[in-house]
């Protein structure tokens, strides 16, 4: 297959942004249906990038075929938050695990303790968007040391449901200051060289965002 078949157009990949944007932030709820010529009209783009934007929303399961009423947004219940988690757990533990040879140096030492003190500081200031970042951030920190291209882009797809939830859960005014305290013992076990340990807070950390948000939904 010509694998320029497989690249969305650059005007596709802007609507796909923008409606990923819509859904994490809530203007676009779970179980709506998603209407192309809405969309077209509301980006100022005719309906062809709409489309290519719908089959890659598709593809990467934030929509979903709903009858002859088109396409609707996935809705976020229990189930979809425990697949959500399950496949983090896999990916997180082994990422924390993989990451420890590489906090050796130094500057990658300096660069997740700046990310720590960003989290810390948007709790302090009740920023829900920083907080979102921030903790983003650090789980990327993680996949990206890594250096598996095909888990860094599987943990890319999963970020984007996890962003759903967490600005779900985040909107409702939870805002859960042990989030960064976690985080902080996971780095100093990996700094520390402890794989066992680090691996097994890691995995507490993500039972313990999963009890949160099946609370919170």
């Amino acid at each position: 297959m010509n694998p320029r078949m497989l690249t969305a157009p650059p005007l596709a990949e802007q609507v796909y942004e923008a409606i990923i944007d819509d859904i994490c932030n809530g203007v676009i709820r779970g179980g709506e249906q998603l209407r192309q010529e809405a969309l077209a009209e509301r980006f100022g783009v005719s309906r062809q990038p709409v489309q290519h934007a719908m089959a890659l929303l598709k593809r990467h399961g934030l929509v979903r075929e709903s009858g002859k009423r088109g396409l609707e947004v996935v809705p976020m219940d229990s189930g979809f938050v425990d697949h959500l988690y399950d496949m983090r757990l896999l990916l997180d533990t082994y990422a924390v695990e993989r990451s420890v040879p590489g906090l050796t140096e130094p500057a990658v030492r300096e660069q997740a303790q700046a990310i720590l003190s960003r989290g810390k500081e948007a709790v302090e200031r009740r920023n829900f968007a920083d907080m979102d970042t921030a903790d983003a951030d650090f789980h990327s920190f993680f996949y990206t040391l890594t250096d598996n291209p095909f888990l860094i882009d599987t943990a890319t797809l999963l970020s984007q449901s996890i962003r759903r939830v967490m600005t779900e859960v985040l909107s409702r005014g939870s805002v859960p200051e042990w989030v960064w305290d976690e985080h902080e013992r996971i780095l100093a076990a990996a700094i520390s060289g402890d794989t066992k340990l680090a691996r097994r807070l890691a995995s507490q950390h993500v039972e313990h965002g999963r009890s949160l948000m099946l609370t919170a939904l």
